[in-house]
């Protein structure tokens, strides 16, 4: 397998973001939510920038409210130990809301999401 990590940065985009066109596989999620409300990243399984409120996402991930005083805890690493496979491509969203469709501000979510493309 070749592989394609993408970076730091990456989740700077809010709005609905094609990662990589092609079968991969994530492998880990790194994001921070600068927002004081509970944001969420939708992961989704399409060879291109997905439709918000359309498309489903394959996994959604609640990333916790932040505040000046709430140093380490409004970030998320999930656990992808076998990761998650894409067949058709790697994109992302977020969103106020889970299974919402209205996208976060810009500067809300940072991170980045590393990823293998399959051979």
């Amino acid at each position: 397998m070749a592989q394609g990590n993408s970076a730091p940065g990456k989740l700077a985009s809010p709005g609905p973001t094609l990662v990589f066109q092609g079968p991969c596989v994530l492998k880990s999620i790194y994001a921070y939510n600068h927002n004081a409300a509970l944001m969420v990243l939708q992961i989704f399984d399409v060879a291109r920038a997905p439709i918000l409120g359309l498309d489903t996402p394959t996994r959604e991930f609640p990333i916790p409210a932040g505040a000046s005083a709430d140093k380490g805890t409004n970030y998320i690493t999930p656990a992808l130990a076998e990761g998650i496979p894409m067949y058709n491509g790697l994109a992302y969203a977020v969103v106020t809301t889970i299974g919402g469709s209205t996208k976060a501000s810009a500067g809300d979510v940072v991170g980045h999401l590393d990823y293998v493309v399959k051979a």
